[in-house]
């Protein structure tokens, strides 16, 4: 078993053998970590929404701060231990946790009460949809290169282009400012 990869080509792309016994516990240091990350990024989305911050600043800043946490995961494959590498691996699941909560609530800042769950719901297709070309798109990458260092590195900016989308698409969230 692999840090980075199960499956056929495992053998290169193992960074750090471990032991089957051994998963279990860098799978569970890398999912308390990321449990974190969803409960600390909705905390700080309110900490600013309570300092005063609008519910557009306060959303976007607590987004910035989640996508900035996402790069380093670049770092990953250039770890020189396991623990290294499940802890640059964990902030950016963490992020990722953190990221969701507020992408959650800015459909509830932004969308009519009666639409929210049909959103979020359209959201999560698109996103599952999204997710296969994503695979696709890791899978191609890990055939010609036998590396994570470009899968890393190109998944550590796009949380930043997507906070630009949101930045281009929704310019201003909470219009109707909750308090």
């Amino acid at each position: 078993p692999c840090v980075f990869l199960r499956g056929r080509n495992s053998a290169t792309l193992c960074r750090f053998p471990v032991k089957l016994k051994e998963t279990g516990f860098w799978t569970a240091v890398f999912y308390a970590t990321a449990m974190g990350g969803g409960v600390a990024g909705g905390w700080l989305a309110q900490r600013l929404l309570d300092r005063g911050y609008t519910v557009n600043a306060a959303r976007k800043l607590s987004l910035l701060i989640c996508a900035l946490a996402v790069v380093p995961v670049f770092l990953a494959p250039y770890a020189n231990h396991v623990v290294l590498a499940v802890l640059i691996v964990g902030l950016a699941g963490s992020a990722h946790q953190g990221w969701s909560a507020n992408l959650f609530s800015v459909v509830a800042d932004t969308m009519p009460k009666e639409t929210i769950s049909s959103v979020v719901g359209l959201g999560g297709f698109v996103s599952y949809f999204t997710g296969g070309f994503v695979n696709g798109i890791t899978g191609f990458i890990l055939e010609r290169t036998g590396s994570y260092v470009y899968v890393f590195a190109y998944f550590s900016g796009m949380y930043l282009l997507s906070l630009l989308a949101i930045q281009v698409l929704a310019p201003t969230l909470g219009a109707g400012e909750r308090q």
